[in-house]
């Protein structure tokens, strides 16, 4: 669902980018750390309340906030890719059941030595180990397969469509039933994300 109010967009980009710095220069439990996580989670209320579930998608240098690409002259946003890429994420899914203690969690893991990250499996590997379920990372990669190709309809509006979050315009069913047509796998494969990440926030309710 797309998110009218834009200045969330890029205040959320900025709380996020200075609660990474606060936790690389302190630590998690630090007192300035735990400050920086509220008012990160704060502004990621207002993104559920407009849209729900939020994902945070690299697509070649161009960072997306749910299918709505941030202006590159956004401040911090060249930040916050730089981390993605050093830790190879291409994308962040934040369920509507993560807590400010996971996305804590998160930014310690982005934090981390890139070379201590691969070496755990990766971020979403490390979150696993932790225990953090309501975040999923490289869950969905939008709208781009292994092979580079372009789709007309990028993951995050087939998700946010069978999720029931969306309707689609008729040019966009036209291009839907081509893409089914065309790119079966890759349908298959964005519609067994949303089936896993739906599973992970499934088991979330039964831990909690």
């Amino acid at each position: 669902m797309a998110i009218k109010d834009k200045s969330i967009l890029k205040e959320f980009i900025k709380q996020f980018n200075m609660s990474l710095k606060l936790v690389q220069m302190y630590t998690t439990q630090h007192p300035n750390s735990q400050q920086g996580f509220k008012r990160s989670f704060a502004v990621m209320q207002k993104l559920f309340s407009e849209s729900g579930e939020v994902t945070l998608t690299n697509n070649e240098g161009i960072l997306f906030i749910n299918d709505q690409p941030v202006d590159k002259a956004t401040p911090f946003v060249d930040k916050v890719l730089e981390e993605f890429a050093e830790k190879d994420i291409e994308s962040v899914t934040f369920t509507t059941k993560t807590n400010v203690e996971d996305l804590g969690e998160l930014l310690s893991v982005i934090s981390k030595n890139t070379y201590t990250v691969t070496k755990e499996g990766g971020a979403d590997s490390v979150l696993r180990q932790k225990h953090v379920l309501t975040i999923r990372v490289n869950i969905l990669k939008y709208g781009v397969v292994s092979d580079g190709t372009q789709h007309y309809l990028d993951g995050m509006i087939i998700s946010n469509y069978f999720s029931g979050k969306i309707s689609l315009t008729r040019d966009e069913e036209n291009h839907f039933i081509q893409e089914i047509t065309e790119n079966p796998e890759y349908v298959a494969t964005v519609l067994s994300a949303l089936l896993e990440v739906q599973e992970y926030v499934a088991e979330s309710d039964r831990v909690s």
